[in-house]
């Protein structure tokens, strides 16, 4: 099974996608503030992937 979610977002800085699957931790603190997140749903979602043998990442848009 193959899932694609796609964001067409600002984007995410080259140091932010090295930590995009960390727990608790969130790339814009402003975020939590208005929506009081906990960083966790990418790392937790990152945990079920890999029980399941699978993978999840990030892939780099590139612009036409």
């Amino acid at each position: 099974m193959f899932f694609t979610i796609k964001d067409n977002g600002i984007g995410i800085s080259k140091d932010a996608r090295k930590k995009l699957f960390n727990e608790f931790t969130q790339l814009d603190s402003s975020t939590n503030r208005i929506y009081g997140d906990s960083g966790l749903g990418l790392a937790i979602s990152k945990n079920l992937t890999n029980s399941m043998e699978g993978k999840i990442n990030l892939k780099k848009r590139t612009r036409c």
